[in-house]
């Protein structure tokens, strides 16, 4: 980015932004403010593609944030329907609590497992093979290990003498 241009480093992060948001200069001139002209050239030039980088790390540490602050709304919200139950509407316009169903509450629970599992690098699901496919692998091992055998115990006898034993 050059020294003495009238546009900040946030102005070249926006545009960025901006531009890779929508792939088009005129798009992200409307939403900077910043003639489409001048964001067409600075994709031309050599700091842009760390420029863009740079936009889309900020933006993403910032969606970050925001939906941290809704899984721990939603955290909530699921402990106190789990301990309250959820709201109804009664026929006579009283609102009450009635207990999770137990197809809700499995739901609930089955997919909260399955994330927390994949944040600690734990498997989701068990794949197992049929007895087949077992024998299957064990049968290509064996042969590879057959020929790997086999050609590594080859003695080259070329230029050899035969001796014949006189008896």
């Amino acid at each position: 980015m050059s020294m003495g241009s009238k546009y900040s480093k946030e102005d070249y992060q926006k545009a960025a932004l901006a531009y890779c948001m929508t792939g088009s200069s005129i798009k992200a001139a409307d939403m900077t403010g910043i003639p489409s002209k001048t964001i067409r050239g600075w994709t031309a030039r050599e700091w842009w593609p760390e420029c863009l980088q740079e936009a889309k790390d900020k933006n993403q540490a910032k969606l970050d944030a925001v939906y941290s602050g809704i899984i721990e709304k939603g955290t909530n919200q699921l402990i106190d329907r789990v301990d309250n139950g959820d709201f109804v509407l009664k026929k006579d316009g009283e609102l009450t609590r009635k207990p999770m169903s137990g197809r809700d509450l499995v739901i609930a629970i089955g997919t909260i497992q399955d994330k927390r599992a994949l944040i600690r690098r734990e498997p989701t699901k068990i794949i197992s093979k049929s007895s087949d496919e077992h024998l299957r692998e064990l049968a290509k091992t064996f042969e590879r290990i057959a020929l790997e055998s086999s050609t590594s115990n080859v003695i080259d006898i070329t230029g050899c003498v035969e001796i014949k034993d006189k008896h």
